[in-house]
């Protein structure tokens, strides 16, 4: 009997411990190719998520925060090109 314990984990095995990123890469090409879809890696999607929110007007402080960055700044270093990209079209000076 496999007894589940919540880990907070995204994907998970049965028993709720971590699937490696490995498994993940491989499940994700697999539905890709499928789909006759490009290559990329699950963390692509950390940053398609982290950009997506910045330039949805979400603050800087909060996506940092939802990233898992200690600092903004870290954001800023990362991600600085999008944010300039996102006030541009919001029209607000940089």
């Amino acid at each position: 009997m496999i007894i589940y314990k919540d880990e907070n984990f995204v994907f998970s095995k049965e028993d709720g411990s971590l699937i490696g990123t490995d498994r993940l890469n491989t499940w994700l090409d697999e539905a890709l190719k499928k789909a006759n879809l490009p290559h990329f890696k699950v963390h692509s999607l950390r940053h398609t998520n982290i950009t997506l929110q910045i330039t949805g007007g979400v603050p800087l402080i909060t996506v940092s925060g939802r990233a898992g960055y200690s600092k903004t700044s870290t954001t800023l270093d990362i991600y600085s090109h999008f944010i300039k990209t996102s006030e541009i079209l919001e029209g607000n000076d940089y």
